[in-house]
């Protein structure tokens, strides 16, 4: 897939993104499909605002569904800031809605169990 222009920016998208980023560093893609295109610059600035929002690596302990949704809506967020629109390209659409799937899986199975 070509990349498009950075979501923030419109420079070229030098890198994607992974939203849901590693585990560990090293560590295969959460969701390797997730992507977005960043320029040099913004890519840089994503990580270390994920660093400071302790979202980076996935953190012991953290269930890895609900640090993969909250770095996909920090990233929603960031968007919005800039007043961009969260756009993504249609195997990153997909590999979303799948993401989206497994959460309310994970909803559904949580309400079965209650009282």
């Amino acid at each position: 897939m070509s990349r498009p222009p950075c979501v923030f920016c419109a420079r070229p998208g030098e890198h994607w993104h992974h939203l849901t980023g590693r585990p560990a560093p090293k560590a295969p893609y959460l969701d390797p499909d997730l992507v977005v295109a960043l320029c040099r610059r913004h890519h840089a600035r994503e990580h270390v605002l994920l660093a400071d929002k302790a979202l980076e690596w996935l953190p012991a302990g953290v269930d890895p569904l609900l640090h993969r949704l909250r770095r996909v809506v920090c990233f929603a967020e960031r968007c919005a800031d800039f007043h961009r629109a969260f756009r993504l390209e249609p195997p990153s659409a997909l590999a979303l809605a799948g993401l989206h799937d497994e959460a309310l899986d994970a909803l559904v199975c949580t309400d079965a169990g209650a009282p």
